[in-house]
């Protein structure tokens, strides 16, 4: 508008001094004939104002724009061109400068009529006027109109206007000096806004974690709506077609925008044009019923219904395979929330925060991969090298993946096992069980307990195998049963042995105390619910001390070991021998049907006359001895 003023006021000066004065100072024309030649150059000053805003401001330049612009220049200088003629006394009806009417009506009537024309009546976007050159060109034309005025009547000796040159002047340069106020506070928001982004910039760079970018975006926000009432700002992910608000900073109107998180605003509902802009990641202002709509689903119905809403997306939207990212490259969204529409430097503004918070994120998210890469290299390395088997199996048993320590235990290379059953690798007598555990941890996911079953090597032999299921099915990067496997075969082999010792002599290998002592328990309850009786000998070796000490120690155990053979030579298989210690055993006949049976027994180990009987042996019998006979002669 003040460009607009500078042009009319400079053209004003100029029309009054050459093509208005003469008429007042002529006092031989009529009163109405003065007036209306005054009024001519009157309303053309009137109509340059019009067109100088009209030209000189910012928006679409539309056909019919270009049209009406040619029309208004074209009857202005025809205007002019007129009233110089008519000073001069030569024009005469049908003159060449008819023409000019003629065709400026016919621009006119065309620009009227042409289909873009509505366009010049809509609100287009606000936009900041630029000083180009042309427009600083024409300014300081207008503005040397006052001083052109004095240097043109000196120059032809006439008497200089001095009240219209002095007004001309002091209104051109109040004018410039408002202008130049403009720039002044122009500059001033310029400076402002560099702070504050830099401030910002400063933020965002000591930002470790996205709860710190948010705050640091939103507080940034804030500031630059800082002269705005009931401003406020969200910072929003970009989930399929919604934004999902993570943050919120401002005058809050509701309970439920403070708390953020949960709200959802959906793009849906956004005007095509807006939705485009927005997916090829352009800012967008929302205006009217649109801001209404985003701001009831940010506020809840009880907010207050904002005048504007500006969204400035943020790079960096990547989606997973789950639930893919409907909005492309859209990461995220900074939406401040205003009472009027904001202003281009603001939209600048906010547009250059935007373009922070999206390499602050990146380099989040930079940090993040890289982290994660490292923190993958050194899980790959710890998994490759583990001693214990670990392999992700199907939810039907398909082995998926296998570490290579599956090689040394087991004989398989783990590309041979992968795609196969791990069915088919277990004992038979365990598969089957096997697979009904499998059906049961489906439906429960975490860590099971530990079992233990037996796997094929290679070679054909059997390994124990303990392992613990984690159901993962449910985990999106692993979708399968996570199986932390070790070798427990020598502690199996280990722990039996253990026990055989704990219940064996380790020098006969015959039972001990415990182990005869739980024998004897459970022939005895087992003769309880029988017929047949249980009996126990006691037998030991008489001058057994005298061998040791003469003979050496290693004889008598040589001893020990032949009277060992020779009892348990003299029993059943079912029956029992046990070493209680030194030279002393124990004897546990069952199924005993009479006692001179046990006496036999005693009197053929006292002898020595005792001979393995063999597994088809006559049994004890009715009317039948209940030991075999033994020869008369060794």
């Amino acid at each position: 508008m003040t460009d607009a003023a500078i042009i009319s006021t400079g053209a004003g000066v100029l029309s009054w001094v050459f093509l208005m004065q003469p008429y007042a100072e002529d006092l031989t024309l009529p009163l109405l004939e003065r007036v209306i030649s005054l009024s001519y150059p009157l309303m053309d000053l009137l109509l340059l104002a019009v067109a100088a805003r009209l030209l000189i401001s910012p928006g679409r330049r539309a056909p019919a724009y270009h049209l009406l612009g040619a029309s208004l220049l074209l009857l202005l200088v025809t205007d002019a061109v007129y009233a110089a003629l008519e000073l001069a006394d030569i024009y005469e009806g049908g003159h060449p400068v008819d023409a000019g009417y003629l065709i400026s009506y016919v621009l006119l009537g065309a620009a009227a009529l042409h289909p873009s024309m509505p366009i010049l009546s809509e609100m287009g976007p606000s936009q900041e006027t630029k000083l180009t050159m042309w427009r600083l060109s024409l300014l300081a034309v207008a503005s040397l109109a006052a001083p052109a005025v004095l240097a043109i009547q000196t120059a032809r000796g006439e008497p200089i206007e001095v009240p219209v040159v002095v007004g001309g002047t002091v209104v051109l340069f109040l004018l410039v000096l408002l202008r130049l106020a403009g720039f002044i506070r122009k500059y001033g928001r310029a400076v402002a806004r560099e702070r504050i982004l830099r401030r910002a910039g400063a933020t965002l760079v000591g930002a470790l974690d996205r709860e710190a970018i948010h705050a640091a975006a939103l507080e940034a926000a804030l500031m630059i709506l800082k002269d705005k009432p009931h401003s406020r700002a969200y910072f929003a992910t970009a989930a399929s077609e919604y934004l999902v608000v993570e943050a919120a900073a401002g005058e809050m109107t509701s309970t439920r925008a403070a708390g953020a998180g949960a709200v959802r605003v959906s793009l849906r509902q956004l005007a095509d044009p807006d939705y485009t802009a927005l997916l090829e990641m352009r800012p967008v202002e929302l205006l009217g019923p649109s801001a209404a709509t985003v701001g009831k689903d940010l506020d809840g119905p009880e907010g207050t219904e904002p005048g504007a809403v500006f969204m400035c997306p943020l790079a960096g939207g990547e989606g997973t395979a789950s639930a893919p990212n409907a909005l492309g490259a859209i990461g995220g969204v900074i939406l401040a929330v205003s009472s009027s529409r904001l202003s281009e430097e603001r939209k600048e503004t906010f547009e250059t925060l935007g373009a922070q918070v999206s390499l602050a994120l990146e380099s989040i998210a930079l940090a993040e991969n890289s982290h994660n890469r490292r923190s993958e290299a050194r899980f790959r390395s710890l998994v490759q090298n583990a001693s214990d088997i670990i392999a992700v199996l199907e939810a039907n048993g398909v082995v998926r993946y296998v570490s290579p320590a599956v090689e040394p235990i087991m004989g398989h290379r783990p590309e041979e096992m992968a795609g196969q059953s791990v069915f088919d690798y277990l004992h038979p007598g365990d598969a089957g069980w096997m697979k009904s555990l499998f059906a049961q941890r489906l439906e429960v996911p975490g860590v099971g307990p530990r079992v233990e079953f037996r796997c094929r090597r290679a070679d054909g032999s059997w390994r124990y195998i303990e392992a613990s299921f984690n159901n993962r099915v449910e985990d999106s990067d692993v979708r399968g049963f996570v199986l932390n496997c070790r070798d427990t075969t020598e502690r199996k082999a280990l722990e039996k042995q253990l026990a055989h010792q704990a219940f064996h002599d380790p020098l006969t290998n015959l039972p001990n105390r415990a182990l005869f002592m739980n024998r004897l328990e459970h022939a005895l309850m087992r003769a309880v619910r029988g017929e047949n009786a249980v009996a126990v000998l006691f037998t030991d070796l008489d001058n057994f001390k005298l061998i040791n000490d003469s003979l050496s120690h290693e004889v008598g155990d040589q001893l020990l070991v032949a009277v060992a053979e020779r009892i348990q030579g003299c029993l059943r298989p079912g029956d029992t021998v046990a070493r209680f210690g030194g030279d002393k055993f124990s004897i546990l006949l069952e199924d005993v049907a009479e006692v001179e049976g046990a006496s036999d027994v005693a009197t053929r180990v006292g002898r020595g006359r005792c001979r393995r009987p063999s597994p088809w042996g006559a049994p004890w019998g009715p009317g039948r001895s209940l030991l075999p006979r033994a020869p008369e002669s060794p």
